[in-house]
């Protein structure tokens, strides 16, 4: 019994330890920088892998990429600027890096489930749609702009692979990894917190870092 308690008093000791050396918003950027590391070196991972960076595993690269610079961005946002208010620069170009990963996520699938007039307009209407975002990117800033413009390309890409789900293991894996992903901007979206020192932006991070291997393995899988 005594040991149980000296156990748990250690416990209680070390954790309020870890609150001191760190607190929400330290580790919701140092688990943002983490993601970025992730997303990059799996990029380019793939990126050595391929002979052209413009096939459809070389899009998926660049939605990688782009992942990572995004969450490299925030990670300086959250870390750096947003506990001095000055948060206009980072948050901007860390919502151009998720414009730029949602338009390549965006043009895999035009081009790996669409054909004809049907590819032509949603070729169209994606680079209208990533100008757009651009242009309000530099006016209003607010992370529901952000979901607005991946979440309906995400559900997208989604879709036409749960349609496709008996083609192969990359469209499995790529389902794995919007369910994850799904899940975790719900949980961002509606703010739940794990305990004062994991919000949900973390609880975001944590689970994106799952779902990214399951798009890396699609990736991999890929036939040109």
């Amino acid at each position: 019994m005594l040991g149980t308690l000296s156990s748990h008093t250690k416990n209680k000791k070390n954790i309020n330890q870890i609150k001191k050396m760190i607190n929400a918003l330290q580790l919701v950027s140092l688990s943002d920088f983490i993601l970025a590391i992730q997303c990059i070196f799996l990029a380019g991972f793939i990126f050595g892998k391929i002979k052209s960076h413009t096939s459809r595993a070389g899009l998926l690269g660049y939605f990688l990429f782009f992942a990572g610079l995004s969450a490299f961005m925030g990670g300086i946002d959250h870390g750096f600027f947003e506990p001095i208010d000055q948060r206009y620069y980072p948050r901007t170009f860390t919502y151009l890096f998720v414009a730029a990963a949602t338009f390549f996520i965006f043009q895999y699938t035009i081009v790996t489930f669409t054909k004809g007039k049907i590819r032509a307009f949603l070729t169209g209407f994606a680079y209208v749609q990533l100008i757009a975002f651009i242009v309000s990117s530099f006016y209003y800033h607010n992370f529901i702009l952000v979901v607005g413009n991946y979440s309906p390309v995400l559900l997208f890409f989604f879709i036409m692979n749960l349609i496709n789900l008996k083609k192969g293991k990359s469209e499995q894996n790529f389902s794995l990894f919007c369910t994850i992903m799904i899940i975790a901007t719900l949980i961002q979206v509606s703010e739940i917190n794990l305990s004062e020192l994991v919000n949900s932006d973390t609880l975001f991070h944590i689970i994106a870092f799952i779902g990214y291997f399951f798009m890396f393995s699609g990736i991999k899988q890929i036939k040109e």
